[in-house]
């Protein structure tokens, strides 16, 4: 009586297979997540760090409904640029697969896209100015104290 030594190999259930490759691609989310904010907010070096903007640190400031409702006033003046965009992109997309290029056309997209962000810019900017002109002495003085404490914060870690 002779025994076959040699093994059977089974193949392990979809269930664990599965489990498996969720366990994989949640690991990978995580590192990701972990290089990502490394890279965004510099690591262990600060001076890294991208610096914030006076201009960002303008609208950052504002109590949260002023900066709320500034956008929502801007965002109603600038018009309806998400459904543009979509018809934009959708231009460029033929554009690109034509036989032949126009660089023309190109350009004519190029150039509405940023006249439509410029829009949405000066509205944003004129609703803000409207805000800080309604402000009271004391909401703007104590508004220049946060924008000057932002400001400090910013550069302190350069020194």
């Amino acid at each position: 009586m002779t025994e076959n030594s040699t093994p059977v190999a089974t193949r392990s259930p979809a269930w664990m297979r599965i489990l498996l490759g969720v366990s994989l691609a949640m690991n990978l989310l995580v590192v990701g997540l972990a290089v990502g904010a490394a890279i965004r907010f510099g690591g262990l070096d600060h001076d890294a760090r991208p610096t914030r903007s006076l201009t960002g640190a303008l609208y950052r400031e504002l109590p949260g409904d002023d900066r709320k409702a500034l956008f929502r006033q801007a965002r109603s003046e600038a018009g309806h640029h998400k459904k543009r965009h979509g018809e934009d992109a959708a231009e460029v997309d033929a554009i690109l697969r034509a036989e032949t290029f126009d660089p023309g056309a190109l350009d004519a997209v190029i150039s509405r896209q940023a006249d439509a962000r410029e829009a949405w810019q000066l509205a944003v900017r004129a609703a803000w100015l409207e805000r800080v002109g309604a402000m009271t002495l004391d909401e703007r003085v104590a508004y220049a104290d946060r924008l000057i404490e932002a400001t400090k914060k910013r550069h302190k870690d350069k020194k």
